[in-house]
């Protein structure tokens, strides 16, 4: 009976040994362990620049606390797309090679396919690496070994990096003029006029609220010829917004004429864009 007790009591040192060791090994590295590729300031950075071969830079600039493309298409910019930019300097360097006495051509360095400039700091984009997919980027005459989560980002068409608000964030709706009829704020709360008793008050709310947070599913260049209904979206600021209503149906189209932006918007939020028709059949 004690040697069968001693066993177990044996067999559970090991597997308590076993299991604080598989815990030790598995735990995080600490932060202080890892390299990364920078430690610039992105708070203090007020230019992006991102250069492609073969194709025009798309540059962006900010004013105050809000981003604006301002090369190839002047407008607001999609600002989850200048985050992802902003986060790169910080990101975890697997590993470093010194330029020096390194082939730049082995890495696709020479030149860079794409490289991007935070104010004066710029970061080259080279090759992927085939074993991990981790992509090469030299910064400072050093070569690092990044998490590629960005690169293909960085590829894309200029419209990819505009912001899907149909009106800025810094705006606050006061009215938003239809065809024949128009909504405005009266205080707290929002009026039709001409009077709809059949529309209700969070009716009302629910569309402005979707007017002023409402996301496109796409937007790219204008090229309508004519345009229908124009709505005009005024705000308290005294600027206003005007769109065209370039197609209803299959799926909605805003444009705006002066950014030369069409906006693609799927049909849950289409809907609640507009004051539903009322049935005048009796």
């Amino acid at each position: 009976m004690q040697k069968r007790l001693l066993t177990l009591l044996c067999l559970f040192l090991v597997v308590a040994g076993l299991t604080v060791f598989f815990f030790v090994s598995d735990a995080p590295e600490e932060d202080d362990a890892k390299v990364l590729l920078s430690n610039i300031d992105t708070n203090d950075i007020k230019q992006i620049t991102i250069q492609r071969a073969d194709r025009g830079d798309i540059v962006f600039q900010k004013l105050g606390e809000s981003w604006f493309m301002v090369s190839a298409v002047k407008t607001r910019a999609n600002m989850a797309r200048i985050h992802a930019m902003l986060r790169l300097p910080h990101s975890r360097s697997f590993a470093q090679i010194h330029v020096k006495g390194t082939p730049l051509s082995t890495y696709q360095l020479d030149p860079a396919p794409i490289v991007l400039r935070l104010d004066e700091h710029e970061f080259f984009f080279g090759t992927s690496d085939p074993l991990d997919d981790r992509r090469y980027v030299m910064f400072n005459n050093t070569i690092h070994l990044l998490n590629d989560s960005l690169f293909h980002q960085l590829s894309q068409a200029p419209m990819f990096f505009i912001s899907t608000r149909l009106v800025p964030e810094t705006e606050t709706i006061s009215s938003i003029q239809f065809s024949d009829h128009v909504v405005s704020s009266t205080g707290q709360t929002w009026s039709l006029s001409p009077a709809n008793d059949a529309v209700s008050a969070e009716r009302l709310e629910d569309l402005v609220e979707t007017w002023g947070k409402g996301l496109a599913r796409q937007v790219r260049q204008y090229s309508a010829t004519g345009a229908g209904e124009r709505i005009i979206v005024k705000f308290r600021s005294g600027r206003a917004a005007r769109f065209d209503v370039l197609s209803s149906t299959p799926e909605l189209i805003l444009g705006r004429s002066d950014l030369a932006l069409e906006y693609v918007l799927d049909q849950h939020v289409a809907e609640l864009l507009f004051i539903p028709q009322a049935n005048t059949d009796e």
